[in-house]
């Protein structure tokens, strides 16, 4: 029976072989692509700025003929977040367009590809559109080059892996998430961590997953720590399992590591309830370093809170 349970949940693996709908909001900064940009000049994105001083910066931009890129920038993601006045969400949009239409630093203007496809995605200042969003993530992604939007990398990796969509496409899947990971994604590291697991397009592998789940979650990956624990408990690593379970399960603030990893939040959570599970499982058998002592039904509870489906066992 413990063994049926643990296997069901690990049946969901390929969660990260999908792109949720909504992925806008926390992710305008494409951190990891803008990192090499002075926070000089991107002082909102950048969070140089206080929460009370938005007000003032965006009536400051909004006043100024001919904003430097930027500034532009840096309104738009106020547009979008609704920081230092209403969402305007149209305004952004059009500001990241007449980004992609001048000539630009190359990392602002595939940063703006990126937003523009998100918009065209979940159908915010524009209308919805899959086609249109997949068009300007590939501008954004540049095939993969060096200086390319690493977050469109990422991202076109789930979107081509949307079970029952049109655009269903394994191997482009497999090919992006490659591309972002030799460019620094922990997102896409992980993903491909899950593609060896389970077998996924690729032979399956259980030494390259680990891999792949190991390295991320050193690196900060919230959801390859969650995969990093399944992985020890099932191989009866079991000291290792709670102790890593537990760091990850104990993980409050999933919009914090979401933008601190820049990987989507909804998976953050997926990867602190698969935590909570496996040190629920550790304490309800006596398994590894754990206090005897815990409730076990504590650690469900925590994982039913950050993510239903990881929870239903």
């Amino acid at each position: 029976m413990e063994k049926n349970k643990i296997e069901m949940i690990t049946s969901t693996n390929d969660y990260l072989v999908f792109l949720p709908r909504r992925i806008f909001s926390t992710h305008i900064l494409c951190k990891n692509d803008l990192q090499n940009i002075s926070s000089d000049n991107l002082l909102i994105t950048s969070g140089n700025l206080k929460k009370n001083q938005y007000e003032k910066a965006r009536e400051m931009y909004e006043q100024l003929n001919n904003l430097p890129v930027f500034a532009k920038y840096d309104l738009a993601w106020m547009y979008f977040n609704g920081l230092g006045g209403e969402r305007r969400v149209s305004d952004a949009v059009k500001l990241m367009q007449e980004i992609t239409n001048q000539s630009h630093p190359s990392d602002i203007i595939y940063c703006a590809y990126f937003n523009i496809g998100c918009a065209y995605y979940e159908g915010v200042g524009v209308k919805q559109s899959d086609v249109e969003a997949e068009y300007w993530w590939l501008q954004a992604a540049q095939d993969g080059f060096t200086g390319g939007c690493v977050k469109a990398m990422s991202v076109l990796g789930m979107y081509y892996s949307r079970l029952g969509e049109e655009k269903y496409d394994l191997k482009k899947a497999h090919y992006w998430h490659q591309e972002a990971t030799g460019n620094g994604s922990i997102e896409s590291q992980t993903a491909l961590g899950v593609m060896y697991e389970n077998g996924i397009y690729v032979k399956k592998d259980v030494k390259a997953s680990f891999k792949c789940f190991k390295s991320a979650a050193e690196r900060g990956g919230v959801y390859a720590m969650g995969h990093l624990a399944l992985q020890y408990y099932k191989h009866k690593m079991f000291k290792n399992a709670a102790i890593v379970s537990k760091r990850v399960g104990s993980l409050d603030d999933s919009l914090y590591f979401s933008k601190k990893t820049d990987s989507l939040e909804f998976y953050v959570k997926k990867g602190i309830a698969m935590g909570c599970f496996v040190y629920g499982r550790c304490i309800e058998h006596k398994l590894g370093d754990v206090n005897a002592n815990e409730d076990p039904n504590y650690w469900y509870k925590r994982a039913v809170y950050f993510d239903m489906d990881t929870s239903q066992y």
